[in-house]
Order: structure tokens, then sequence, then C-alpha cells
């Protein structure tokens, strides 16, 4: 039993209901999650700002777990990866014999190779895969139970952030969509009509707005069963699963449209990672009932600055992050969310990280404000900034960025966008508003945060210069979870509650270790 049976589940999306949701009183178990989803494809760009990994951490696990201390846990039930003794730049996989799609179709190596390709043509497949910019190949022959990863040189190191949870997907479903013969036939070709069929495929097979998500293979312990009239998703169990079956079924995924009072009333709401403007109290989430916490996540509040227009040049970047004023920053997003958040000049090492304080001067000189230096680069520039507006947060942090920029005559713009209407960097924005980790991203580093303290001092100088990211402010979260609930534990990444959902229990009296507020301060 690999490491992922015993401990590894997530996923989910929606808001609304029927399907057995609104509307009946029996209880149902209930997960309600921050954004609405609206894709289980966690490569893509819309997947990235809509949290996708959230709902697909247990349809399509990654090839490590991130675990609740940030450990990354070998998931054998997908693949066993092997990095070689003397080429650090080498790395094999294995996918296990058992690993099948709902469908019953195998997992393969075309299923791996189909998301280097879009890491590498993010033109035709709008995908956000950083990581993948340190890897030079991946051979795969089409059908093969076997490939190799090889890193461009220097590289390897990061090799547990590729092919991480809702990024490899099913290749047979995409080249059927898109109407290919495979990934490799479809590369080796090189007919750009082609490419462009399968970068269309990838991105709407997997948009549940698009296709009924019933419809779309999984391989993990899940399959979604329905989407209900109001959005949300209905999990079932994978019958093709080789791995234990999962703990709690069926889960209903609610987005955060849901009418949470009537779903508290019915009993038809259990776990919920919730919009951070929540007030528990007024939803009929009751603290007798329910385990809630409000602390920042390690993941950051992030501007992406396209590599075009104005921030083509370095200087630019510079003295656009020299505008931003971090402590006003840190006002209006604490105080709008009710959470007790930190700026941070840092992107490899998060801020909970034990030696963080080691880098605490580093970190505030990477965010020091110099009005007179931006507005000699940048005085009548027009900066514009968009940001998923379903987060109200991010539209006062916008605000803030514009009132502190103005001081140096910079005019900022805010693009509001949709997940339907999400835009280019660099075309329809200049700089986008997120919420990133530090894991999969920042592809120019070769440090992560079990790096040596010399690696990563280098790296942070490194990432700092180059200036494609402005960090800002730790995540706000707001987080309940009955207190009969046992296995419930947060992680401080991407996939959040959703990383071990397959081991949630619902018990018939509260258990000795409880869950999120036990663990909502710990982190890597």
């Amino acid at each position: 039993m690999g490491i992922a049976t015993l401990a590894v589940g997530a996923l989910l999306a929606g808001c609304g209901s029927d399907g057995g949701g609104l509307g009946r009183a029996e209880p149902q178990f209930g997960y309600q999650l921050p954004t609405t989803p609206v894709t289980t494809n966690a490569g893509s760009a819309v997947g990235v700002a809509t949290d996708a990994a959230k709902l697909s951490a247990r349809l399509y696990p990654g090839a490590f777990l991130a675990g609740p201390e940030g450990q990354m846990l070998p998931n054998r039930d997908l693949v066993e990866v092997t990095p070689s003794k003397k080429h650090q730049e080498v790395v094999d996989y294995k996918i296990n014999p058992a690993a099948k799609y709902s469908d019953g179709h195998k997992v393969v190596c075309d299923d791996f190779q189909l998301t280097k390709l879009a890491s590498e043509r993010a033109d035709l497949f709008a995908s956000d895969l950083p990581i993948y910019h340190q890897v030079a190949e991946l051979y795969c022959a089409p059908g093969a139970d076997r490939f190799r990863v090889v890193f461009k040189p220097g590289f390897g190191q990061r090799y547990r952030e590729l092919f991480s949870a809702g990024t490899v997907l099913p290749a047979h479903a995409v080249t059927k969509r898109a109407e290919v013969e495979s990934v490799t036939a479809t590369v080796e070709s090189g007919v750009e009509e082609d490419l462009l069929r399968l970068g269309k495929a990838w991105q709407e097979l997997f948009d549940i707005t698009k296709t009924d998500p019933a419809t779309v293979p999984t391989f993990g312990p899940y399959r979604i069963a329905e989407k209900g009239e109001r959005g949300q998703l209905v999990l079932r169990e994978n019958s093709e699963w080789a791995g234990d079956r999962p703990a709690q079924l069926p889960i209903y995924v609610w987005g955060p449209g849901a009418d949470l009072p009537k779903l508290a009333e019915d009993n038809q709401i259990s776990v919920l990672d919730a919009p951070v403007k929540t007030d528990f109290a007024a939803a009929g989430i009751a603290s007798e009932k329910f385990s809630i916490s409000r602390q920042p996540s390690d993941r950051l509040d992030t501007l992406s600055l396209a590599d075009t227009g104005i921030f083509a040049d370095e200087g630019s970047r510079h003295a656009f992050s020299s505008c931003i004023d971090r402590k006003a920053l840190v006002k209006t997003t604490s105080e709008f969310s009710r959470n007790r958040v930190t700026a941070t000049g840092l992107r490899v090492l998060q801020p909970s990280a034990p030696t963080h304080p080691r880098l605490k001067a580093l970190s505030g000189a990477h965010m020091t404000r110099d009005i007179p230096a931006a507005k000699a680069a940048l005085e009548g520039a027009t900066v514009r900034i968009g940001y998923l507006q379903e987060h109200e947060r991010y539209a006062k942090q916008v605000e803030t960025i514009k009132n502190s920029c103005a001081e140096a005559g910079i005019t900022v713009e805010a693009v509001p966008l949709t997940a339907t209407n999400y835009g280019t960097l660099g075309e329809d924005y200049d700089a986008l508003l997120s919420t990133l980790s530090g894991f999969g991203r920042n592809g120019l580093s070769k440090a992560d945060q079990a790096s040596l303290l010399p690696e990563i001092l280098r790296a942070e100088k490194e990432l700092q210069q180059a200036m494609w990211t402005i960090p800002l402010t730790t995540e706000p979260r707001a987080i309940a979870t009955l207190k009969n609930l046992d296995n419930v534990v947060d992680n401080p990444g991407n996939v959040g509650l959703s990383w071990n959902m397959d081991r949630w229990v619902e018990l018939d009296h509260i258990p000795e270790t409880t869950s999120a507020t036990d663990t909502s301060t710990k982190k890597s």
C-alpha cells in the first residue's frame, strides 16, 4: 500500500443546491471552497487563479503529496520516482501498473508528456507551470509505463515539484477531444493547427462550465459523479482506484456562493475552507459544534509582472516595487480579513519557516520604499493590475497600491477579471495579483524550503534582482471543521485541507486530537 492510500485526499468545487443539496433536511457531508470551482486542471492559468488544486488533490493526486508540515510524501499509488545517483539532472519514473482512470484506461507516460508540452506552449495551452522551465527533455514511448526526465545543467534538485496535484491529466481523453492521434505524434508532426486543437482540448475538457465533469475520467480515489443545478459537485468513489476505499462518501463540494445558513441548518456542511470574510456565527457555524481558525497560510498574495511592455525593463520592475507601501497593505488586508497577516520580501523561504528570522534583514531590504527612485523611473506611467474580482481583498489591495504609488506619479489601473474572461498577462494587464506558494514556481531558482540556508540566501537575492514577482502579504484564511471529524488536517500550501480528503472520518464522538484549529499554525 502506497503512502497515498494512508493519508491522502482532496478535491472539489461548487456553489448552490440540488443533487441532494439545499431543500433536503437529511444530513450530508458538505465541503466549502473559498473560490468558485471552474476547472479541475490545476496547471492552467485559470486553474492556478481559482485554486483548482484544492478541487483536484484527490481526483488527480500528484507524484508527491504535500503533507501537513509541508513535507513531500512519495505517491507510489501513482508512480515510483528514482533520481539518478550519478547525475543530478536525471530522474526516472515507473508508473504503478494498478494506476487506472475511472474509465478503465491505464495511466501512461503520455499523461506526463502532455503536462510537459503544456508548459512549453503556454501560448496555445494557457498554462502556468513555471517549474518546467528547469526541464530539458522528457523521454516517453507512447503508452509506456516508464519515462525519464532530464533537467537542464545544474538543475534537478526540485524534481519533487513536478507533476503536482491536478496537473497530470488523461491524455487519451484530451487527444480524443482534440481529434489527434497522440501527444507524441502531434509534437513530432509540428502541425500548429493540431497543437492548437490539443491546447484547446486541454483547457476545455476540464472546464466544468463547458464539459460535464461526470464524463471526465480521474485516477484518484474520487471522481465527480454529478454537478448540481446550483454548481455543487458530488464526489463519489472511483471504482478503478486500487488503494484504500475513501472513508467519506459521498462528499458535496460547494463554492463561496452557497447558502451557508441553510446548509448549516440542515446539517449539510462539515468542512469549510471559507471565503475569508465569512461571518461564521451569523451563518450558523457555531463554535460549540465547529473548530474555527483564522490564521494566514504560507502562501503569499503576489504580483506577477509581464516580461513585455513597461516591465520588460528590470529597472522599471524594481521601481514599481519600491513605490508599494507594505505597511499600508498589511493594515488593509488584516482589517478586511480579520487575519493577522504579515508582509515579506522573500520568495523561497516561507514566513513560518524556522530559518526565516535569519533572513529578516534581507526580507526588509527587499521591501524598502523609495518614492524618489520610483518617481525618477516611472513618473507618468500607467500600470494595469489584473485580479480575480471574486476575491474582494484583491480589489482592496490594488486600491492600496494605487494610493501608495500615486505619490510617485504612477497611475495604477485596476483590471477586474472573471474565470471565463481571465485575459493574458502582458496583453490585458501589466501585472497580475494572485495567491501563490513557492512550490512549483520561481523557475529560475535551484533552491527550495529544504535547501541549505546559504543556497536559499543566494536564490532569494537572484530572484529579487530578476523581480518577476513582487511578494506582498501572507494569505488570510478562514477555516471551520465539525469537532466530531478525524483526520482533517490543514496543509500550508496549494491543496490546503484537501490533501488527504479520502481519510476524513465522521465519528459519533469528538476525537481527542481535533482538526483545523490544532494544526493551522503548524507549518513546514
